[in-house]
């Protein structure tokens, strides 16, 4: 069993600002502006990033235990 937060991630916060979905985030200028801006900082889904050709620091780490952010973000359940 995965822990999940209940609190969304700040990706899921923007999708829903901006009223997108799965099928509508692809196409949206202000989200993958967003993601551009947030890439380092903000878990967004590896095949979105895919889809818009977005590279992201494979060594982001968290500052407080060294792990990585696709490590927290697993144990966590996001990923």
């Amino acid at each position: 069993m995965s822990y999940r937060s209940g609190m969304p991630t700040a990706f899921e916060e923007q999708i829903r600002r901006l009223g997108l979905d799965e099928r509508t985030c692809v196409g949206s200028k202000q989200l993958r502006e967003w993601c551009e801006r947030n890439k380092e900082q903000c878990y967004i889904p590896e095949w979105l990033l895919k889809q818009w050709g977005i590279s992201v620091d494979s060594d982001l780490t968290s500052s407080q235990e060294g792990q990585s952010l696709v490590g927290l973000l697993s144990q966590r359940g996001e990923v």
